[in-house]
């Protein structure tokens, strides 16, 4: 009986140290993730605020340029230059259509001309 004693205690402390092990494997293995979710936290804060910083230093480029940092207000801006410029565009395009119907008609007077040059 003493030996069977001996054998149970011997098999519980067997036992006991196993688990044991696997409890401080687990909790090394816990400890490393934590450690992992802490460092990528960590990067990804550092991230945000840099971001935060630039887009910072952007607005205040931004309203010192155009007088706003509103995205809205921004957007309007550059719709206004876009259709500016397509006025512009047109108003070139016309002037260039006006030159050359001028030329052509120059060209057509200078032709008459020595045409009749010709026939003197």
């Amino acid at each position: 009986m003493l030996a069977r004693n001996i054998y149970y205690v011997l098999q519980w402390k067997y036992f006991k140290e196993i688990n044991m092990k696997t409890a401080l494997e687990k909790f090394q293995e816990l400890q490393k993730k934590s450690q992992s979710i802490i460092q990528g936290a960590v990067q990804i804060n550092t991230k945000i605020e840099t971001a935060r910083e630039n887009y910072e230093k952007l607005a205040t480029i931004v309203q010192e340029k155009y007088g706003t940092a509103d995205i809205d207000e921004l957007e309007k801006i550059l719709e206004d230059w876009e259709k500016e410029n397509e006025e512009k565009l047109e108003k070139y395009e016309n002037e260039i259509s006006s030159l050359e119907q001028e030329l052509n008609e120059k060209s057509k007077q200078i032709k008459e001309i020595q045409q009749a040059a010709q026939n003197i």
